[in-house]
């Protein structure tokens, strides 16, 4: 089986700033550790100002991703805003990941805020690897106003989605029918994709979640559940609009 590389450079941006975590926060604190865990992924996140990929440590792996939180507070690893930021500095001038041809790269965080992101994901594309995004709600980006910033944003990142990814699952059969909705209106097909059923605003209190729904979510993102030969290869993205 190909490597799986699994993008958490969102989630670990998120952690330097010891902000309160949305629920898309919490969905790559629980799914990352499975994916890892299930199907050997391995964690990267992204030097901005090199525009590459580079591989997480054992140790920041074990500190960031895979240490169980406490049973109170954020849910977030205790200490994660200093190991984070060390983490974030060791990337700039660490050697850089070779994703091979065909070998799928995971995107668990918000990947349609940030050109810097998209740009990455669409040049391991053009580099040999295949998208699949998993989406969140669509419904804030489709019919809540923004500015004419945040709205060219999201068309690169939802047109990004249309013309590279190979599949696009999504959180909910009303998300999945959002997207395909704007790809007719862009008169494009769009890739093909199911709803996960992944939960989202996990908490301490239902961590729990990760041994039913939680795996079934994953198996779905891996594409097991689909009683079918899985696609051979892939990028996949999880993006959000809170």
């Amino acid at each position: 089986m190909s490597t799986i590389y699994l993008d958490v450079t969102d989630y670990v941006e998120f952690l330097t700033r010891s902000e309160s975590p949305s629920g898309v926060q919490r969905v790559v604190a629980e799914v990352s550790p499975l994916l890892m865990a299930s199907r050997a992924a391995r964690p990267v996140l992204l030097d901005r100002a090199r525009g590459v990929f580079v591989e997480l440590t054992g140790e920041e792996s074990d500190s960031l991703l895979r240490k169980r939180p406490p049973p109170s507070g954020t849910g977030l690893p205790t200490g994660a805003p200093a190991q984070a930021a060390t983490a974030l500095e060791r990337a700039r001038a660490a050697h850089p990941v070779t994703i091979a041809t065909r070998c799928p790269l995971v995107f668990l965080g918000a990947l349609g805020i940030t050109d810097a992101l998209m740009g990455a994901a669409r040049l391991a594309h053009t580099q040999g690897a295949t998208l699949v995004a998993l989406l969140y709600d669509l419904t804030p980006v489709m019919e809540t106003g923004h500015t004419s910033t945040v709205n060219r944003l999201f068309t690169r990142y939802l047109d990004l989605l249309i013309t590279s990814a190979s599949a696009v699952p999504a959180i909910s059969e009303s998300s999945r029918r959002d997207f395909v909705a704007y790809a007719k209106g862009k008169g494009l097909p769009a890739p093909p994709g199911h709803a996960t059923g992944l939960p989202c605003g996990i908490t301490p209190a239902n961590r729990d979640l990760v041994s039913g729904a939680m795996a079934e979510a994953v198996r779905a993102v891996c594409w097991h559940d689909r009683g079918a030969q899985e696609p051979p290869f892939g990028v996949i993205c999880v993006a959000t609009t809170d």
